[in-house]
């Protein structure tokens, strides 16, 4: 889309896993622009919307697939309300939105908008209404991801953004030897046309030597929709212990600026058995903004948003 249009709130907009998450997501882009927004608010632009909730059919108690009642409203506004004080309270500090005794969503973040919990709402909405950014969000994403990644203490390195100017070969073996690994990229088999083998952002606890063994972590990190995760959890090749000498199957993850939602959550972890690295974790560690998150931002929160206060 254009940027000269009203951004709308959409509950299809970051796909069927994260329908509530995204009206929350909607919620704090209104009371950036200045106006806060409550649960009767949400539930009476949720009577007219024109669009569904999009059904869950994943899990025990699936969201509702209609909505069009005043008490069915009440309902999924309540449980959007759920997703934000989830927010504040793993967040707190760093949570730039606060809840006020009349339950309107408030913006108290800096004026400038330069906000580590902004950056990862802003590159979450640009690609989801896809916005005209300097830089598009599923490139920016994974740097941003490496930063908050290497600032815990260990090696990381954006694989993706080494792929973009060398072959998978050079690369692996640049990124073995940043590393501090003794990568082996002509050994093992893989497709003529791999791309990434699964790794966007590949970090390791090295030895500094040849001999077999070290903890390595091969980490996907993506912007798309949420009915796109579990597969992007699974995509890590075990090939990576071949490639970069280790041995050690390695530690897959998945990265996304969203906020997953509690039982989506729960369901990818304990299915793929990959650690989600969602918005809320990312921002605990997440220090500086890159560049490019700025521009993203400048951009997002320019933007007019539909006033849901009638």
């Amino acid at each position: 889309m254009t940027n000269d249009v009203d951004l709308e709130p959409n509950a299809q907009a970051y796909g069927r896993h994260a329908a509530r998450s995204a009206l929350a997501d909607f919620i704090e882009l209104s009371a950036v622009s200045g106006v806060p927004v409550d649960r009767s608010h949400l539930a009476a632009y949720l009577n007219d919307a024109p669009w569904q909730i999009p059904a869950d059919e994943l899990f025990v108690e699936p969201i509702v697939d209609m909505v069009d009642d005043e008490d069915v409203s009440l309902d999924v506004a309540d449980s959007v309300f759920e997703l934000i004080h989830q927010r504040m309270d793993i967040l707190r500090e760093r949570y730039p939105f606060h809840v006020d005794a009349r339950g309107r969503v408030s913006f108290i973040g800096n004026e400038d908008r330069r906000d580590p919990y902004l950056a990862l709402l802003a590159t979450t909405v640009a690609h989801a209404y896809q916005m005209s950014t300097p830089r598009a969000p599923h490139d920016v994403f994974p740097e941003s991801m490496t930063a908050v990644m290497q600032s815990r203490g260990m090696t990381f390195v954006c694989f993706s953004s080494l792929r973009k100017e060398m072959s998978f070969r050079d690369a692996v073996q640049q990124a073995g030897e940043q590393l501090l690994l003794m990568p082996t990229p002509d050994h093992g088999l893989r497709s003529r046309r791999v791309q990434d083998a699964g790794g966007d952002v590949v970090g390791a606890v090295g030895w500094a030597d040849s001999r077999p063994g070290a903890w390595t972590f091969i980490g996907q990190a993506t912007v798309g929709l949420s009915e796109t995760w579990r597969q992007k959890a699974m995509e890590p090749s075990a090939n990576w212990s071949v490639f970069l000498n280790t041995t050690v199957r390695p530690v897959p993850f998945l990265g996304v600026p969203h906020h997953v939602e509690p039982r989506h959550l729960a369901w990818l972890v304990e299915d793929t058995q990959s650690v989600v690295v969602d918005r809320l974790r990312l921002v605990l560690f997440k220090e500086e903004l890159l560049p490019d998150e700025e521009a993203i931002c400048d951009v997002v929160f320019t933007t007019p948003v539909a006033n849901l206060v009638r």
